[in-house]
């Protein structure tokens, strides 16, 4: 089963203690749902009250300090929104409704690639190294501000260019394993504190059992014989 990166997304942003957003519509039970929360001015922690699993933390606790995180669920039971706790500040974030991702266990196929920049205007993460055939790369990256993004080595999925912050989706599927590559965004003003996490998500392999004609025939199939002139039994 082909991962699906072209489904519901929803994205919030807004300024406190508390960053909420809505399950992206359409979510049932089973569906993998990735997440990305940004937040200026943070302190050392972010916390999610819904069952969310961290995958990716990316602080920068230089100047005022920002932070990005990235996280998974498989969806049970959502309720109408999610929410993320911690210090006071502007934040920006989304969730991703994915597709096609392996249903259990730890849902990466790579490590995990983390790049910060101070006053900078280019977010490069370095390559990761893919295990499977058809794995979702996945770019995740933010900004102060509220600048558009220009230059993207992956293909746009979600775009946050509005308010204090941006926290944004850059992702394709690699077909073969091996390496990824570096991958880029670039801001298209300076003077941003940049983030970007990069990962891989492993794709759901249906297991299918096929039976040999040959072996079919030996070992099951009724011999056949004449009967008034036609064969029958075959």
């Amino acid at each position: 089963m082909a991962i699906d990166l072209t489904l519901e997304y929803a994205v919030a942003e807004g300024s406190s203690v508390t960053s909420t957003v809505n399950v992206p519509a359409n979510t049932v039970d089973g569906d993998f749902l990735l997440a990305a929360n940004y937040v200026q001015r943070i302190g050392d922690t972010q916390a999610s009250a819904n069952g969310f699993t961290l995958i990716g933390n990316d602080p920068n606790l230089t100047y005022n300090g920002s932070r990005m995180t990235l996280w998974y669920k498989r969806a049970a039971s959502e309720g109408a929104t999610v929410a993320w706790t911690h210090d006071n500040g502007t934040w920006s974030v989304w969730i991703k409704r994915i597709s096609g991702v392996i249903a259990t266990g730890s849902p990466l196929d790579s490590g995990v690639s983390y790049t910060s920049v101070e006053n900078g205007q280019v977010v490069t993460c370095g390559a990761i190294t893919t295990n499977s055939s058809a794995a979702a790369v996945i770019m995740a990256a933010a900004r102060v501000a509220a600048a558009t993004w220009s230059l993207e080595t992956l293909t746009r999925r979600i775009i946050q260019e509005g308010g204090g912050g941006d926290c944004s989706l850059f992702a394709d599927i690699q077909a073969g394993a091996g390496s990824s590559g570096t991958h880029t965004a670039k801001s298209a003003t300076t003077n941003h504190y940049l983030h970007g996490i990069m990962l891989a998500l492993k794709p759901l392999v249906v297991e299918s059992t096929y039976m040999p004609d040959k072996w079919w025939r030996n070992t099951e199939q009724p011999s056949a014989h004449l009967h008034k002139n036609r064969i029958v039994g075959y």
